[in-house]
This record gives C-alpha cells, sequence and structure tokens, in this order.
C-alpha cells in the first residue's frame, strides 16, 4: 500500500490523498489566487480571484484540515486541484 503523503514527481495530490494542516492548505489557496475574507471562530472563510466565496475552512492552525464535501465540489466544479 502506497504512503498517503506521497505522489510521483509533477504528479496532482488531491485532498483526499493527502493529510492537509491548516497552514499547508492556507499556503495552496494564496497560491491559486484565493485571499482571506474573515475568520469565525476555528472556520475561516476564503474567496476566489473571482470573489466567489469558498464554503468554511475548518481547523486550528497547526491542526489537520477536515474537507468537507461543499468544499470539495466547489473546488471541483471550478477546476481546481489542491
Amino acid at each position: 500500500m502506497a504512503n498517503q503523503g506521497s505522489a510521483p514527481a509533477g504528479a496532482a495530490v488531491s485532498a483526499r490523498n493527502k493529510r492537509w494542516t491548516v497552514r499547508e492548505l492556507r499556503a495552496r489557496l494564496r497560491e491559486l489566487g484565493c485571499r482571506h475574507v474573515r475568520t469565525a471562530g476555528s472556520h475561516e472563510i476564503w474567496a476566489t480571484a473571482d470573489g466567489a466565496t469558498l464554503p468554511p475552512v475548518s481547523g486550528h492552525r497547526t491542526g489537520e484540515v477536515f474537507f468537507p464535501k461543499g468544499l470539495m465540489q466547489f473546488l471541483a466544479a471550478r477546476g481546481i486541484e489542491l
């Protein structure tokens, strides 16, 4: 069985195949041109470059991210590969 956090060089790694920390997700969203809009408790609201608001990202700074179905569908619908 392959390690969940590894992928061949140059291959896209989907959120379902990798454990992400909030810090890693923040960095990736910034790389994709998204911006942080606001925070409510441990839920962060981000927006894409075209202004569409992503479903809330839940997690603590150093903890792992919980990827709800709505967030994954939002990203897939826009062709965004984490």
